[in-house]
């Protein structure tokens, strides 16, 4: 099922879910710095947070 944007309310693309292992190498990111999380992989549960809080997009967080 698509994931819906935060801040503007559009569904993302589900391909964005396919990405995620391919992120995962990425060891601190801007959605890690919004959640308060510590450097490690990006996952799912991550982006599901991030969505279930409103965040907000900024210049380096979309």
């Amino acid at each position: 099922m698509p994931r819906k944007s935060a801040r503007l309310g559009h569904r993302l693309p589900s391909a964005v879910s396919l990405l995620v292992p391919m992120l995962s190498s990425m060891t601190l990111t801007a959605l890690h710095r919004v959640l308060g999380m510590p450097p490690g992989p990006l996952t799912d549960a991550m982006l599901d947070e991030a969505v279930g809080a409103g965040a907000a997009e900024t210049d380096n967080l979309d």
